[in-house]
């Protein structure tokens, strides 16, 4: 029974989040993306995604004063007026980021996405202000580049914090504050102008027009080292040993692959380290990677807690003819008799996993201290892991709250090529602990400043280091 149940957990495994689009785009010389469909396929999409989420969302209590119903109602008349294909997609994106989950949202179709471009800019939440991060090469930013660590004080004339409130949050299909900023996407319609002003490291402050066109200039070497993140530079899986007999290990994708080569290493191994840093800053997701967790174990290792919706037509059928029913536990009783189910079972939830259900350690294994680096973009298959090894009390978590989003996804195809998915997977720590909508809280936390931003410094890795050195 229990491998049954693990191979259904493995089956439900977290896939990539994907960002929301949010920054209205000029419209009025693009064709395709003023492409319109009939009102009855518009009202269908958004029934669709109404009558999926009903059936399968796995986090309808996290909103108590979210009156789904209700709210579909409302949304109905926004559908029915004639509009573009890109104005309508945008009503369906503000209708499901009310269900604030990460793995729940809608997609633009490819023939209003390949349309669009992004501002040559990235940016982060730090220290209560918006701060450039990375810049992508661009005409404006290869003529007068934009320093790292610079803030973002306006964006077409409204403080920063303002406008992104107003124009991206709404369209951010994520519980968690970090997560509906990290997923930011400045997409627009290729070309489309964006005023904005800066604050400089130095000081300085400058106004700047800055045009969504990253595919004009093709990246190089050079430019990458000049332009992106040195988390962004390099393989996806590297090691490296630092002082103190501490390996680094960067682990950015849940791929297959990657969790090949760590497994690789660690049965590799003739002299194991004192201790190991798994950096999982920036991994979005993948596949859950349960052999590699099994190689960090000397002991089983419970998954965490995983239960998902019954979809039993009989039994919905059962509840809503007996729902006004007084003796409610003696219908419950009869179906439970009927379908032959144990006392507890409750026929609301069909728990997967919990922590009975567990993965067994690999023969060989890493067994010196553990520190996983998590950020803000540290989601999905990803925090499973760190879930899973820090219910444990295997690893020490240290850096930003995750992501705050896993679970499998209800996928749906929408009118004029689009695509929603709906979360199906209620997730939390085995002993009960929320993660989900709030992220992976770290024992050490971290967070980067403006200052170590602008001065190139890796504030979380140092302050991992800096515990390891302290307590080995």
């Amino acid at each position: 029974m229990k491998k049954a149940i693990l191979i259904l957990a493995i089956l439900f495994t977290p896939t990539i989040s994907r960002s929301i689009l949010a920054v209205q785009p000029n419209l009025q010389d693009d064709k395709k993306t003023c492409e319109t469909l009939t009102k009855e396929d518009r009202i269908f999409g958004l029934v669709e995604i109404y009558s999926t989420a009903k059936q399968h969302f796995a986090y309808f209590e996290r909103l108590p004063n979210l009156d789904w119903d209700k709210t579909f109602k409302e949304y109905l008349p926004l559908v029915e007026k004639k509009q573009s294909l890109l104005e309508y997609y945008r009503i369906l994106q503000r209708f499901i980021a009310l269900l604030e989950d990460g793995h729940t949202n809608v997609y633009l179709p490819k023939t209003v996405e390949t349309q669009l471009d992004r501002l040559p800019l990235r940016l982060k939440y730090i220290q209560d202000e918006w701060v450039i991060t990375e810049r992508m090469p661009s005409k404006e930013i290869l003529k007068e580049d934009i320093p790292v660590g610079s803030i973002v004080l306006n964006i077409e004339k409204l403080p920063a914090n303002e406008y992104i409130e107003k124009e991206f949050i709404p369209y951010s299909a994520h519980g968690s504050i970090q997560g509906k900023r990290t997923a930011i996407n400045w997409q627009l319609q290729n070309g489309q102008k964006v005023y904005m002003t800066f604050k400089y490291p130095d000081g300085s402050v400058h106004s700047r027009i800055i045009c969504a066109n990253r595919k004009t200039i093709k990246w190089n070497d050079e430019l990458r080292k000049k332009y992106t993140s040195s988390l962004r530079l390099g393989p996806d899986f590297s090691t490296k040993q630092l002082e103190n007999n501490i390996l680094y290990v960067r682990y950015r994708e849940c791929t297959k692959e990657i969790q090949g080569k760590f497994c690789r290493l660690i049965q590799d191994m003739n002299m194991p380290p004192k201790a190991m840093i798994i950096d999982f800053r920036g991994n979005t997701g993948g596949s859950t990677p349960t052999q590699a967790i099994a190689h960090l174990m000397s002991l089983p290792i419970s998954w965490y807690s995983f239960k998902t919706r019954w979809s039993i037509s009989y039994i919905d059928a059962q509840m809503s003819s007996e729902k006004n029913r007084d003796d409610k536990k003696a219908v419950l009783d009869g179906k439970r008799n009927f379908m032959k189910l144990p006392e507890k079972m409750d026929l609301e939830w069909f728990v997967v996993c919990d922590s009975n259900t567990q993965i067994q350690p690999a023969e060989k294994n890493y067994n010196g201290q553990l520190i996983l680096l998590i950020d803000r973009e540290t989601a999905s298959a990803a925090e499973d892991m760190v879930v899973m090894l820090h219910a444990a009390g295997r690893a020490k978590v240290t850096g930003e709250p995750s992501f705050g989003s896993t679970g499998q996804p209800f996928m749906l195809d929408l009118p004029g090529g689009g695509t929603a998915r709906i979360c199906t997977a209620n997730c939390k720590y085995t002993d009960g602990r929320e993660f989900i909508g709030v992220g992976i809280q770290p024992d050490i936390p971290v967070h980067p400043t403006i200052k170590g931003i602008a001065e190139g410094q890796d504030e979380m890795l140092e302050a991992a280091i800096k515990y390891l050195k302290n307590n080995l």
